[in-house]
């Protein structure tokens, strides 16, 4: 992560965790000589917001939604897509199997 941070050039870089978490990297990162620039560049915690669950799956399907926000914009819930690529949201609820 400092690394990338460092560099400049990366298209992404995040971390799983809390704001709290956020602001002790912050605070090492300073530490160590990272620009305030650069560590704007840090997403964390990574996810879309409005899904605040802990559990692996949860924090799979809200970093999966950033990343298809990122690709092809926000959720346009009017229309039912996904930013301009035209990507039809499915109207079905999921459904938990055991």
């Amino acid at each position: 992560m400092q690394v990338a941070l460092r560099r400049g050039d990366a298209a992404y870089c995040g971390l799983i965790g809390s704001l709290t978490k956020r602001r002790r990297f912050e605070k090492r990162l300073r530490q160590q000589g990272l620009s305030q620039r650069a560590i704007e560049q840090l997403v964390c915690p990574i996810g879309v917001t409005g899904i605040s669950g802990k559990k692996p799956a949860e924090i799979a399907v809200a970093v999966a939604a950033e990343m298809l926000s990122r690709q092809f914009g926000p959720l346009d819930e009017a229309a039912g897509r996904i930013g301009s690529g035209g990507c039809q949201r499915a109207d079905r609820a999921l459904v938990r199997r055991r």
